[in-house]
């Protein structure tokens, strides 16, 4: 069965990640292919956004041939949720590997499986994951799991700019429906690129930082005034595709931590692929 490798194509980036018998990453290659730029606001992916998803995946398959690895998973997060959903799976069956196209709830269900698994002693958290298109959040106490999306991430921040009060009004609406999201003194764990950017530039050299919120909150408003160091150090622990996105997801960050009144957060370096490999296993 092994290696087994996963391509998480995402609405920023699509992630090839070749795992070992001890789920150990072995070989991992990101591809900041921007998706959500190529779909319009009927939610339409473009030919040249479809044609781009494809071209990634030919890409990936040369690698996957040469080294021989067999068992290989496509799993589509947000660009999943477009209305022509058709049209982007056409072009992926070609390559005859399993399709995973996962409803905002199911991406924040994989999570949850990863936090699971590296985190079994808590017994109450809350997470989040800012993706480029939508935002999961999880609260779970024993086995009990809620989980929601919003389709806000940070690309989409990025092209349709959202007060922290807009943020704050959403979020509301969402606890107001979902009050089981809501929590008392849990630990919270933030996923995705941007958390564990920021964490690269506040805490570098640290795999797994623990960020307090007032510092989060300090380096937003360095970012605002174009603060020399903080630029300097975005430019040097950042990967420059991913430092546009860096304010927006500030953004959400910081309206997640007044809302639900976080006061640190653990960067976790586990998401959904992590979370899959897992289900896969238990198969």
């Amino acid at each position: 069965m092994f290696p087994i490798a996963i391509i998480d194509l995402g609405s920023n980036t699509i992630v090839l990640e070749v795992y070992n018998q001890k789920k150990e990453t072995i070989y991992h290659e990101s591809v900041p292919a921007h998706l959500i730029q190529y779909v319009d606001s009927n939610r339409l992916m473009s030919q040249k956004g479809l044609s781009i998803a494809y071209d990634t995946i030919a890409y990936f398959k040369e690698y996957l041939h040469n080294h021989q690895i067999q068992h290989v998973h496509i799993v589509i997060t947000e660009p999943a949720r477009i209305q022509n959903q058709s049209a982007l799976l056409s072009e992926l069956m070609s390559f005859s590997y399993p399709i995973y196209p996962l409803k905002g709830e199911e991406e924040a269900y994989y999570d949850s499986l990863a936090i699971e698994a590296n985190h079994p002693d808590l017994k109450e958290w809350f997470a989040f994951d800012i993706g480029g298109g939508s935002t999961e959040l999880i609260h779970q106490t024993g086995q009990k799991k809620e989980l929601y999306s919003i389709p806000l991430g940070c690309v989409r921040l990025a092209n349709e700019p959202y007060s922290l009060e807009q943020l704050a009004s959403i979020l509301r609406k969402t606890t107001n429906l979902n009050p089981n999201l809501l929590f008392h003194k849990a630990t919270v764990l933030g996923i995705g690129g941007t958390i564990r950017a920021i964490g690269q530039v506040l805490q570098p050299h640290i795999i797994s930082p623990l960020l307090k919120a007032t510092d989060i909150q300090s380096f937003y408003q360095h970012l605002l005034t174009n603060h020399f160091e903080t630029r300097r150090l975005i430019q040097q622990y950042v990967p420059e595709s991913r430092q546009p996105l860096i304010l927006p997801g500030l953004k959400m960050i910081l309206s997640l931590i007044h809302h639900f009144q976080i006061s640190e957060i653990q960067v976790s370096q586990e998401g959904i692929r992590q979370g899959f490999l897992h289900s896969l296993l238990k198969q």
